[in-house]
């Protein structure tokens, strides 16, 4: 698959969770998502005034991380399913941000505490570094993860692959297979 052919299968499929996604298809559409977003990244830094602050552009970047968002996580679930796994391994993802989110609400939480009674919080203080490292090691361990799942190669139907067609058996053909007897 070419990287046009990836960008247009991508863009097509972007809100199918279903099916597969080749190696190539999911790297191809990594770096076209990297691309679009460095390049977002210079124009709206060119044309947008220091002095502005919150601007339209800022609303485009905002809008542009949903769709992001949305399509890598699209494409990621089909990769996923080319080489055998759920998507529910997504929901690592979803722990994650919401353990982010749930540290910086903590650590905020203890530091307007401290500001109020400098002694209270003061063994609270020490619980905030541990559990920066420790979401820090999160935060570089799930992507490695989710790297290394993406890396592997297509997993057929014949290897046990569930999410998969199954090829040179009497399903082969698109038009049998067990969806085709539903129309009976």
């Amino acid at each position: 698959m070419t990287f046009k052919q990836a960008v247009r299968h991508g863009i097509e499929n972007i809100l199918d969770f279903r099916g597969t996604a080749s190696r190539a298809q999911f790297w191809y559409w990594v770096l076209f998502q990297l691309l679009l977003t460095v390049a977002l990244v210079i124009v709206t830094s060119w044309i947008q005034k220091p002095a502005i602050g919150g601007s339209v552009l800022s609303v485009a970047d905002y809008v542009w991380s949903a769709a992001n968002l949305v399509a890598g996580l699209s494409v990621l679930s089909r990769r996923l399913h080319d080489i055998g796994s759920s998507i529910r391994l997504l929901w690592i993802i979803v722990a994650t941000v919401l353990l982010n989110l749930g540290y910086v609400g903590l650590s905020l939480s203890v530091l307007a505490a401290e500001q109020n009674n400098p002694f209270a919080a003061m063994p609270v203080l020490t619980i905030i570094p541990i559990g920066g490292l420790i979401v820090t090691l999160i935060n570089v361990g799930v992507p490695l993860y989710f790297i290394l799942l993406c890396i592997k190669p297509t997993k057929t139907y014949e290897q046990g692959n569930r999410f998969a067609q199954p090829t040179g058996s009497r399903y082969s053909h698109p038009s049998f297979g067990p969806q085709s007897f539903e129309r009976i």
